[in-house]
């Protein structure tokens, strides 16, 4: 077992590094605090329940280890901020996590869907390798305002039309996806952002669509100047 804590480059955020199962010693440095983010890194953990005592000093957590059991994470009661960088085992419910706000997640697992499209706060939502057809799911989420999808089997964004809160769209290596065209029919979307290997991508006036209405926030404010 290894822990460490670092500053992220550039900015003043503590990170609490922890390598291999959870150890007194761990626990012990997770209870002073001080830090903005936990990682938890290699091997396996039994379950999360040594989060429980210092769970109101957690914010936000990478979770880049296997562990056989969810169990403690539903003590989080704080958490704002949740990485999956390796699947979790079921059950767990993301409703648990009330103040939750900022997901990604590397390791899709079809069975987060139910409670994750559910819940009633998250803003931004980053998700690799998301298997759904389309994407009701995502569009159905209420606070929802970022979403960055990669590695997607989704050939539409038809859905993300009745998603009144999204502002940003993200979209990478999403290989079926044939049409983009539902962008003109959302008015609140602000950026948009295109990445590689989008090979069925070829009509591009949707874009144009999105520019438009972008500088057209921005003359106002222009006018004033």
């Amino acid at each position: 077992m290894f822990f460490r804590r670092f500053f992220s480059l550039g900015t003043d955020r503590v990170r609490l590094v922890v390598e291999g199962p959870w150890s007194p010693a761990a626990a012990a440095e997770a209870e002073r605090g001080g830090f903005d983010v936990l990682e938890l890194h290699r091997g396996l953990q039994a379950d999360f329940s040594f989060l429980v005592r210092p769970a109101g000093r957690i914010r936000n957590l990478k979770i880049l280890c296997d562990s056989a059991s969810p169990a403690g994470l539903e003590s989080l009661l704080h958490l704002e901020s949740l990485t999956l960088g390796c699947p979790l085992p079921r059950p767990f419910d993301f409703s648990a996590l009330p103040q939750l706000r900022f997901v990604s997640i590397s390791a899709w697992q079809p069975w987060y869907a139910a409670s994750l499209f559910t819940h009633p706060s998250i803003e931004s939502l980053h998700i690799e390798g998301y298997d759904g057809d389309d994407l009701s799911g995502p569009a159905g989420m209420p606070a929802l305002q970022s979403l960055v999808l990669t590695k997607g089997r989704f050939k539409s964004l038809a859905p993300l039309a009745r998603c009144a809160s999204l502002r940003s769209i993200s979209l990478a290596h999403n290989r079926a996806l044939a049409d983009i065209g539902e962008l003109a029919l959302m008015p609140g979307l602000q950026s948009l952002e295109l990445g590689d290997a989008l090979p069925g991508v070829t009509d591009l006036a949707p874009i144009a669509s999105l520019t438009t209405r972008s500088q057209e926030r921005q003359r106002p404010s222009d006018e004033k100047r």
